[in-house]
């Protein structure tokens, strides 16, 4: 099937007429970015806290012979104040000692804190000459309906608000932290700064990625609903299944649009539309049709438009729906379709990698 045969089907709004008006320059597509982040808080994710007002980060451990000494394993305490109040999550850090010149830096938003992970090669990750931090997502809130836990505490004091933040938006708010610390290290390059996650902490990236700029490359690992896929037309998992069973991600807000995905005002490529001109990588797979790899295909070429406002070509593709294996590296946006199920591979990861060490 075409491209255009399947987006005739859906009632898909124009990215570059988010508010009716057509743009027609970059200058006006990034004029209008803070609307449709607002509309996007106020629709689904809620409102990510603030930045706070000072962060402290303390080392707790640290091993200078991590791997066969070739890295430096460190674990942090990062403390976020607001006026006299505070909240704080740990995180944790592998930096090879042979520092390359140019050397990508990922964040890494991942279901454990155990290093090396079956998500985290973390020898193979600095074995490419690359440095890793990572969060264990439920060391800032744990992933349920209890807000009153983690820095969700202080976060989301009214749970019950339309717009309040959904653990994501938590999550999202966490990376952008160490974020914080890691522009403070000598090892920071603005140009190399990778986000990377999996399932919802693939749609945490995403959302991160889209709202800090900061983020040069998110690597969107199987996020699907309400991560990268289109709602519209969505096979497997709809925001109905979603927001059932998973109500705490999301604002209040989001639940009315349960079935009713048309009545929605924007879709999600207005949320991967955010990080253009950057650069945003999504990994997809054949068995993992909850997730969809054809309408998170969909989405990422809707954002072409986007991409050409800067002169960019966004994703370099063919006008046919994807066939595994499928491989498009050569844009500035990247998608692969590779065999097997849900999961975040070293496959995905070297995909990832190789991508990024090309364009720095």
């Amino acid at each position: 099937m075409k491209i255009c045969e399947r987006l005739s089907t859906l009632n898909v709004p124009d990215v570059l007429a988010p508010f009716g008006k057509k743009i027609t320059t970059a200058a006006e597509f990034d004029a209008v970015k803070p609307a449709i982040q607002k509309l996007l808080q106020e629709e689904e994710y809620g409102f990510i806290p603030n930045k706070p007002d000072s962060i402290s980060v303390e080392v707790i451990n640290s091993d200078s012979k991590f791997c066969a000494a070739k890295a430096t394993f460190t674990k942090y305490k990062l403390t976020a104040k607001y006026g006299e109040e505070s909240t704080e999550f740990v995180f944790y850090s592998v930096i090879p000692k042979a520092i390359p010149e140019k050397m990508p830096v990922f964040v890494h938003i991942n279901f454990s804190d155990a290093i090396p992970h079956k998500y985290q090669p973390t020898e193979e990750i600095i074995d490419n000459g690359c440095a890793v931090f990572t969060i264990y997502y439920q060391d800032v809130s744990t992933d349920n309906n209890d807000f009153e836990n983690g820095c969700a505490k202080l976060l989301c004091p009214d749970r019950s608000a339309p717009h309040a933040p959904g653990k994501i938006a938590i999550w999202s708010w966490a990376i952008m932290r160490v974020i914080d610390y890691i522009e403070t290290l000598d090892i920071y390059n603005p140009d190399a700064l990778a986000v990377i996650g999996h399932s919802r902490l693939g749609k945490t990236t995403l959302l991160t990625a889209a709202f800090d700029s900061r983020v040069k490359f998110a690597c969107v690992n199987n996020s699907g609903a309400s991560g990268d896929a289109l709602s519209r037309g969505k096979g497997g998992e709809s925001i109905k299944d979603i927001t059932k069973k998973f109500p705490f991600w999301f604002c209040p807000e989001y639940f009315k649009y349960a079935d009713k995905e048309d009545e929605l005002p924007f879709d999600q490529h207005f949320l991967i539309s955010l990080v253009a001109p950057r650069h945003v990588l999504t990994g997809t797979a054949k068995e993992d049709t909850w997730a969809d790899p054809q309408n998170q295909y969909l989405a990422l070429t809707l954002t072409d438009p986007v991409y050409a406002l800067y002169g960019s070509n966004g994703l370099i593709h063919t006008e046919n729906m994807p066939i595994c294996p499928e491989y498009l590296p050569d844009g500035d946006c990247y998608y692969h379709l590779r065999e097997g199920s849900h999961y975040l591979s070293r496959d995905d990861w070297n995909n990832y990698i190789k991508y990024i060490k090309a364009r720095i």
